[in-house]
């Protein structure tokens, strides 16, 4: 057995709020999974900064997984998330995508707001 030869398919980060998003994905193309595939890693990071949420980067096992929300953004940031696809030899490549999280509302009024003519 070998790894996989091909990352996962159709990576796309969407429906995005000022603290989370929606990761989704497909297998890899059946002809280069080379045995089973029995994990996904995702990785999301910001890409200035280098702020990585708490729970990422995370492994996911069990039955076929292809979406997963993502949260404890930051807002009005961008982001760039990797997933891997595994099998028992090894890693595929990588594929990525790069998003930016809404606005938020401010946490208070503004102060000391005066108009001048």
């Amino acid at each position: 057995e070998e790894p996989p030869a091909g990352p996962p398919l159709n990576f796309t980060i969407l429906d995005m709020t000022s603290h989370t998003f929606t990761v989704t994905w497909s297998p890899p193309d059946p002809f280069l999974h080379y045995g089973v595939i029995i994990s996904y890693n995702l990785t999301c990071e910001e890409v200035e900064g280098g702020h990585i949420p708490l729970s990422y980067p995370r492994m996911f096992t069990g039955p076929p997984i292809s979406s997963v929300i993502v949260d404890n953004l930051r807002p009005f940031t961008d982001y760039k998330c990797s997933l891997i696809a595994i099998n028992s030899a090894g890693n595929s490549d990588p594929t990525t995508d790069t998003s930016i999280t809404d606005e938020d509302t401010p946490e208070s009024y503004p102060r000391d707001f005066a108009i001048t003519a």
